[in-house]
């Protein structure tokens, strides 16, 4: 075999093995941008939790899924999970609203409170094609 088609030979699967590289990408942040009764009853009320999701990239990343927890307060408060497909522009955000079922003792300690709570919010953003990403965020509703 000669040094030239050992060396075209290499530089082929070279060029193969970094077409299936994905760029390094920062994580999107998920905040949460409001939350309002949205029903149930009295033992099992519904609420509709609005998430913000920001992309620090230069480009579009396309969400297939995500699924949290949220404590109030440091309380479990709600879980949840949307399967609506998102698309985070580049450099720039959008917002989700998923409806969640509350915990009836955690929303009668925490709502009596004047300010508005604080939050954690735990969970994972899937994507197609850049994979899967972890969040823990700590803020105050709305802010």
């Amino acid at each position: 075999m000669s040094a030239r088609r050992v060396f075209l030979g290499g530089a082929a699967l070279w060029l193969a093995a970094c077409a299936g590289v994905l760029p390094h990408l920062d994580k999107p942040e998920v905040t949460v941008a409001g939350l309002r009764l949205a029903g149930g009853t009295l033992l099992a009320p519904r609420f509709m939790l609005t998430l913000r999701v920001s992309n620090p990239n230069d480009l579009e990343i396309p969400v297939e899924s995500l699924a949290f927890t949220v404590d109030l307060n440091d309380a479990p408060f709600a879980e949840g999970v949307s399967t609506q497909a998102l698309r985070l522009p580049a450099r720039g955000a959008a917002l989700l609203e998923i409806a969640v079922s509350a915990r009836l003792a955690s929303l009668l300690r925490e709502f009596k409170a004047d300010a508005p709570p604080a939050y954690r919010l735990k969970g994972q953003l899937v994507t197609g094609r850049y994979g899967r990403f972890d969040f823990d965020r700590k803020g105050i509703v709305g802010k």
